[in-house]
């Protein structure tokens, strides 16, 4: 974790992943890249509590592909092509012209909060039971859908079920964020297993498969 990188998620984290041009890039990128979705994810379980700002994009996101693959098409690859990214990471690219000098000084207690990963191991291991059913079969050897990055790859095959699993991730999903407001239900380990699952989904499993692990 660079100080860049953690200044530019942590004003993601502020609102400006919110404002319309970073959304409507975030469409066209499908979200962050791997590294970036994860960390992400982290910095809002370590140092801002709870991964709301996460949760409201990833909703966003999987209800698009959701649409996305259900749209008809010549054949099952043509539509998992639709979920091709066609912009860049937005935080990939600003590390390309971020400098140490435009940061400030680093924030050490976030950082150290970032580097330990505590509050996102436990969420992470206290979900598993309900995420684990929606793993990757190949970079997780999980039971669920094939993630989005596989997809594209072509390493695995595209289920008949994939528009209607999706569709299904995306109602469960709107219950996680809303548990995560004032006026929500209770914030639970399957809210927070829905969160993991499509965060998984979009951006690949490897990290969940590091914190999930004992020491």
């Amino acid at each position: 974790m660079t100080d860049p990188e953690y200044h530019h998620l942590r004003a993601f984290s502020d609102g400006v992943i919110m404002s319309p041009d970073v959304r409507h890039r975030l469409w066209r990128s499908w979200g962050l890249c791997e590294r970036h979705a994860w960390l992400y994810f982290i910095f809002e379980c370590e140092v801002r509590y709870q991964p709301l700002g996460t949760s409201v994009l990833y909703q966003d996101l999987i209800g698009r592909a959701a649409i996305a693959i259900a749209r008809p098409a010549v054949s099952d690859w043509a539509k998992v092509r639709r979920l091709a990214s066609r912009a860049a990471c937005p935080t990939c690219d600003y590390l390309a012209v971020a400098s140490r000098r435009t940061e400030g000084e680093p924030d050490q207690r976030g950082l150290a909060r970032m580097q330990s990963c505590e509050a996102s191991r436990t969420i992470i291991k206290g979900s598993a039971r309900y995420w684990r059913s929606w793993s990757c079969p190949v970079c997780f050897d999980g039971p669920g859908l094939p993630c989005r990055p596989h997809l594209l790859a072509q390493e695995a095959e595209p289920p008949a079920s994939l528009a209607a699993d999706l569709a299904e991730l995306e109602t469960r999903i709107r219950v996680s964020t809303k548990a995560m407001t004032v006026s929500g239900p209770d914030r639970t380990a399957e809210t927070d297993g829905t969160l993991v699952a499509v965060v998984g989904w979009f951006a690949g499993w490897r990290t969940v498969e590091i914190l999930a692990r004992d020491r």
